[in-house]
């Protein structure tokens, strides 16, 4: 019996398929859609939305999309389509066959409502119901199902959300998909006419306590008595108990669906909103839900974006598409006017746009928080490409129309809706390092990123030929020999704290002196004894040594002097306005100048290669660090290789030098308050540490907190050779060792000191005074 039963079943089965595959054997005329076209088939088979057609005349077998077919055709096709076991038994209002339920579990709970099925691709078919304001970031949190109702079983059918940003229409709709085999067929999405007002029927389901197993079917009467304001849907004047349901004529035919009604602020209820069935239509379309811009890379010529259009082409509509773009240019206000729908309801190109080449590698993380998350749903098309354009300079706002164009099915030249994209520099959590992202002008000094801080020199700050054209000066004085005077007999000279007015040979063989800060002299080390001197004619600030020789700063006529150190003539005499202080360093050629700008200078070749303005305040290079170019700087070293500038302003400021290149590495907190200028520094030998006055001793290579506190003084200095810490203040010239305790105190006839020099071999110290002669310690004898 048990055999009989599946046999029985089999032969039922059997016959069934055969009386299809029969009718769909029969020869007939098919039709296009346009009318034009025919040829003599049979249908072989049903594929999706997909039919299988055997041309009489050659045999071959034909594969056409049901679109591309004529209504007659659609409407035969249909007819020897399997009937769906799960259909609803209502002849009248045919069209509820399509009506399903759609539940979304996410986490604040679950929504249930009322879907349409109205499309069909390849083996999917998708399903339309309510747009619900739900989180955007929450989509991937969703588990969505469709349930079909067949007499008193309940199906459930997995699915997945489509093009989920948004499609076009009034209200906007989710589309869901799931297997097509699993649901009704669609919907005929067809706009009859109508006369306003209306009788209509809504038929729609109810879900008590929000369970899809307790549903029930309910039919209520409407009344059609306007078209809405937008064109996409209707109003009805009844009171509107079902939701989410179809709005049907008495026939049975369907005029729209997706009823929402609001209340009154005074306490009525509005008339509802029905949508019309032709929405649907267009918002199965192709549409732009989201388009996005954001600056990859430029300098101060040009900048290419990153562009990324979504599109929702839940039928895969797309064919060679392509991505157009129009910029605006900065304040015109152009683009908004690009978007108003035309009358005739047909894009077109965007006037003057420029099309972009696609590139698959621009994903949404490229752009970063520009762009939408990067989850991409079914039914979502991503174009992205690059465009170049001209630099426009600090605006705030990128603004640019995007477009997207298209072949469609009928192999026509089609044009989606523009849609504004837009890059807010102002508020963009990642600039890229783009001149003019910023908001610097073009032609401003801007930081570069680079490994241990911020390269502060750029093109911008490169100083071109006229601006180190040889001056017209007077011929350099001749030295004169210097007799037997001695270090006591020099007079100092009012000049800016924090310069040298006397230094040591790197070997230790020289000293020379600013005398009075016109005259230098030179003086053999060992015995203290002037050999020579040369009348500068001009009051110098500050001298220092460089690989290229002495250099000098004449500060009142804006010159930088580099001269033989054997011969004191001049080799070189670069022009720096403002002229204040100068670093260098025996072992490089490259050093600083710092006059109204901070001056990266060759001393060897007299050129000055970068000028940073102190005075012109850009923003911050980073959340902590302001442009370290912009207090007036009162004290300069540079370490003996070359490879470090330590400054000091308010407080200590940590460079690195590169080649040519300076780069911003650190800063101290300010030690001293704004407009204090009684203060200097002096670096060890190795420039590992360094002693600020008044009173502070700092790693080199960590300045956030001082690595000691010393006794208050005037100037400080450290021996190159034991390591050993020289104060002067009040209690004369202290002596520390390098854990700050007090060694011995050297009284001094000398009230105050600004300027401690320690011998390259150490224990020998000069030191100068603002308003006192140079005084001479030997710490190896008794000090004289």
């Amino acid at each position: 019996m048990k055999f009989l039963a599946c046999y029985s079943r089999f032969a039922a089965s059997a016959l069934l398929l055969s009386a299809l595959v029969a009718s769909a054997g029969e020869l007939r005329t098919w039709t296009d859609a346009t009318g034009q076209f025919t040829v003599e088939a049979s249908m072989e088979r049903l594929e999706g939305d997909r039919v299988i057609l055997r041309r009489q005349s050659d045999d071959r077998l034909l594969e056409l999309p049901l679109v591309r077919l004529s209504q007659a055709d659609c409407n035969y096709v249909q007819t020897v389509r399997p009937d769906n076991p799960f259909l609803l038994p209502d002849e009248k209002f045919a069209a509820s066959k399509s009506m399903v339920i759609v539940r979304l579990r996410m986490p604040t709970g679950d929504k249930v409502l009322t879907g349409l099925v109205v499309q069909r691709v390849d083996d999917r078919a998708l399903v339309a119901c309510r747009w619900l304001q739900m989180p955007s970031n929450e989509f991937d949190k969703y588990v969505i199902s469709v349930h079909w109702r067949d007499g008193a079983d309940l199906r459930n059918v997995p699915a997945q959300l489509v093009a989920p940003y948004g499609v076009i229409a009034q209200p906007p709709i989710f589309l869901v998909s799931a297997p097509a085999d699993d649901l009704p067929p669609p919907l005929v999405l067809r706009q009859p006419n109508i006369a306003i007002p209306q009788a209509v029927k809504l038929l729609g389901f109810e879900f008590p306590e929000q369970a899809p197993e307790k549903v029930v079917r309910r039919l209520a009467d409407g009344m059609l008595s306007a078209d809405h304001a937008n064109g996409q849907g209707f109003q009805i004047d009844e009171n509107a108990a079902i939701h989410d349901a179809l709005v049907l004529l008495p026939d049975g035919e369907p005029v729209g669906c997706f009823l929402s009604a609001w209340r009154h602020p005074e306490g009525r209820r509005n008339p509802a909103t029905a949508m019309h069935l032709s929405a649907l239509t267009t918002a199965l379309n192709p549409t732009i839900v989201r388009a996005a811009v954001a600056p990859l890379e430029g300098d101060r010529k040009s900048i290419t974006y990153g562009v990324v259009a979504y599109v929702a082409d839940p039928l895969r509509q797309l064919r060679n598409p392509r991505l157009l773009l129009r910029f605006e240019e900065p304040w015109k206000h152009e683009l908004p006017r690009l978007t108003p729908r035309p009358a005739n309801g047909v894009w077109t190109a965007i006037p003057d746009a420029a099309a972009v080449e696609l590139d698959p590698a621009i994903a949404p993380e490229t752009l970063g928080p520009t762009a939408p998350a990067a989850r991409l749903f079914a039914g979502t098309t991503v174009l992205g490409g690059r465009f170049s354009r001209a630099n426009p300079g600090p605006i705030p706002r990128h603004e640019c129309a995007v477009q997207v164009g298209y072949k469609n099915a009928a192999g026509v030249e089609t044009f989606l809706p523009p849609q504004l994209a837009v890059y807010d520099v102002t508020s963009a959590p990642k600039v890229p390092n783009i001149p003019g992202l910023d908001m610097r002008p073009l032609d401003m000094a801007r930081p570069i990123r680079v490994e241990g801080g911020w390269q502060i020199t750029d093109d911008a700050t490169r100083v071109d030929e006229d601006g180190n054209k040889p001056l017209d000066s007077p011929p350099f004085p001749d030295p004169v020999p210097g007799g037997n005077t001695e270090i006591t007999a020099c007079e100092a000279f009012n000049g800016t704290v924090g310069g040298r007015f006397a230094c040591y040979s790197p070997d230790g063989a020289w000293l020379f002196i600013l005398d009075n800060a016109t005259t230098l002299r030179k003086y053999d080390a060992t015995t203290m004894k002037e050999v020579a001197h040369v009348d500068l004619s001009a009051p110098c600030w500050d001298m220092t040594f460089s690989k290229a020789g002495l250099v000098v700063a004449a500060c009142r006529i804006d010159r930088v002097w580099v001269l033989d150190p054997d011969k004191l003539t001049r080799r070189q005499e670069i022009n720096v306005p403002g002229l204040g202080l100068v670093a260098g360093a025996p072992g490089s050629d490259i050093g600083v100048a710092n006059g109204t700008q901070l001056h990266v200078v060759n001393f060897r070749t007299g050129k000055k290669i970068h000028s940073l303005s102190k005075y012109q305040q850009p923003p911050k290079i980073d959340d902590t660090t302001v442009w370290p170019i912009h207090e007036p700087f009162y004290s300069l070293r540079m370490t003996a290789d070359g490879k470090h500038l330590l400054a000091f302003d308010k407080g200590l400021k940590r460079f690195r030098l590169e080649g040519e290149n300076l780069i911003y590495e650190a800063k101290s907190k300010d030690l001293v308050p704004h407009g204090t200028v009684d203060h200097s520094m002096e670096l060890s030998s190795d420039g590992s540490l360094v002693m600020v006055v008044p009173g502070w001793v700092f790693k080199r290579d960590k300045l956030e907190t001082p690595y000691m506190a010393t006794f208050e003084s005037k100037a400080v200095a450290i021996d190159p050779v034991n390591g050993h810490l020289y104060s002067f203040g009040r209690e004369g010239l202290l002596v520390l060792n390098e854990r700050g305790s007090k060694i011995e105190s050297i009284q001094s006839k000398h009230h105050s000191m600004n300027l401690l020099v320690v011998h390259p071999q150490g224990d020998r110290i000069v030191g100068w005074s603002i308003n006192s002669k140079f005084a001479y310690f030997d710490l190896r004898k008794e000090p004289r």
